[in-house]
């Protein structure tokens, strides 16, 4: 399964992130480097420009039953979600360069020539991509049930009315006359178009089409969207995890650094060693006496020999030390580069995904299920689609905000009692960089941690109890 799903590990975690922007550029709102890169972003705006008509017909249609509150909702929940979508692809867009700089800088900045990661760093930062890719098959997955059940759930309630005109217990009345009973013809979304079309079969067909296409370019494009930078949270987990991994292990690394050093030294003094052994047998031969005296300098060499291995280990040590410290650097400059990206997308999708908490909780509630249980099966699933979409982001920023602050116990953890003043004055300063973890921000109000995510539901939920009162109190 897992080569089917192409989340092999040893892959890598710059092809496999390549997938996620594959989806986008498919789409047209990410950079293509190909020759009919011009059509995906023709594909870009003309999927605008429809989202923006979809908006427009549900305005007009929430003008006409403007003293509906059932209606409203309906209308509010699709008007939300694609004036989202829409936003979000013309913010990538238009900050189209940075958003390729930041994949830059994650792929290429976190690493470089003379800092290149060890085999169980990329290990590592490989299981994480390989975990993104995962994730991010199953939302759109998940995004392609779901619209599919939206846009098939009209197609079931006129099959069901059909069949329910020749569906009676009284054989006296003609069949003819009951074929002529005309079924209503359902739309997936609920708009307003200056043209019959309940009446008229070739616009209700071309009708559909247009909102089923509208359908689908918000679910996929939503979760391609949401899933990039989703994914980007992991990754950065994952070298999160990589630096941990190198703090922890730095003496280990440093001495294993030393000993391929020495390898490589006694290789090359080999063919001179040869030689120098050869000629102090000569000279033992001809001054015995020198050669007794030497002996007691051997004590003193290996001393000197000792001393110049440890002044060469705390040299590597310092070494990798200053490798992680620049990582740690790099990453914390990308975390704040992401979140002043992101901060005005994630404040309006905050926004956004309390009104569809809020309005399918409700459309939920006027439900009966004895009466209309796929109704509220697909609401159901509708709203676990809504929480997983939102949660996904607290959750990983929130994984992302743990990860840094582990890395404080990883430097406390590198054996630095064993190392010289320099090592342990540099590992301060990194000790005290990673007291302040870093945080991803829905538009500077609230942390995207699990805490705020469960804040979020009960501020929803709240909304939910009012806009039910009203409906009670103006039914009444």
């Amino acid at each position: 399964m897992i080569k089917f799903l192409g989340v092999e590990e040893h892959r890598g975690a710059k092809e496999l992130l390549e997938f996620n922007l594959d989806m986008l550029r498919i789409l047209g709102i990410w950079k293509w480097d190909v020759p009919h890169w011009r059509f995906h972003r023709a594909f870009a705006f003309l999927t605008i420009i429809s989202l923006i008509v979809f908006n427009l017909t549900q305005i007009c249609d929430a003008y006409i039953y403007i003293s509906s509150l059932d209606h409203l909702t309906k209308l509010l929940l699709s008007t939300v979600v694609t004036v989202l979508l829409a936003v979000k692809n013309i913010y990538l867009i238009i900050r189209s360069n940075e958003a390729c700089e930041l994949i830059n800088q994650l792929q290429n900045k976190f690493f470089i020539n003379k800092r290149q990661p060890t085999p169980e760093q990329t290990l590592i930062l490989n299981r994480y991509a390989a975990r993104a890719k995962l994730y991010t098959i199953i939302r759109s997955n998940i995004a392609l049930s779901i619209i599919t059940f939206w846009v098939l759930y009209p197609v079931k309630e006129m099959l069901e009315e059909y069949v329910d005109k020749f569906d009676t217990p009284e054989y006296g009345i003609d069949i003819k006359s009951k074929s002529n009973k005309t079924t209503i013809l359902h739309l997936p979304f609920v708009a307003y178009y200056p043209y019959d079309v309940p009446n008229n079969f070739l616009l209700f067909i071309l009708t559909y089409l247009y909102q089923a296409f509208c359908g689908y370019s918000v679910f996929i494009g939503m979760s391609a969207w949401d899933m990039l930078f989703v994914s980007i949270f992991i990754h950065t987990s994952g070298h999160f995890k990589a630096l941990q991994h190198a703090l922890i292990h730095l003496s280990d690394e440093a001495l294993g650094a030393l000993q391929r050093d020495e390898n490589q030294l006694k290789l090359h003094r080999l063919a001179e060693q040869t030689d120098t052994d050869a000629r102090s047998v000569w000279t033992v031969g001809l001054n015995p006496q020198n050669h007794i005296e030497g002996e007691g300098t051997e004590n003193d060499r290996g001393g000197m020999q000792a001393e110049m291995i440890k002044q060469k280990l705390e040299e590597k040590m310092q070494h990798i030390l200053n490798n992680c410290i620049e990582h740690h650097q790099a990453i914390l400059s990308f975390v704040m580069k992401l979140e002043a990206f992101l901060k005005p997308v994630m404040l309006l999708q905050l926004f956004v995904s309390m009104v569809a908490f809020c309005v399918i909780c409700f459309q939920m509630s006027m439900i009966q299920i004895h009466t209309d249980a796929t109704k509220f099966v697909k609401l159901s699933v509708s709203l676990v689609s809504a929480l997983i979409e939102q949660g996904m982001f607290y959750w990983f920023g929130g994984k992302m905000l743990e990860e840094s602050l582990k890395t404080l116990n990883a430097a406390y953890n590198c054996e630095w009692h064993t190392a010289n003043n320099k090592f342990r004055k540099h590992l301060h300063i990194l000790m005290e960089r990673a007291k302040s973890p870093v945080k991803l921000t829905t538009g500077g109000f609230s942390t995207l941690t699990l805490e705020s995510f469960t804040k979020v539901v009960q501020s929803s939920y709240h909304y939910f109890t009012l806009l039910k009162a009203v409906h009670d109190e103006h039914s009444n």
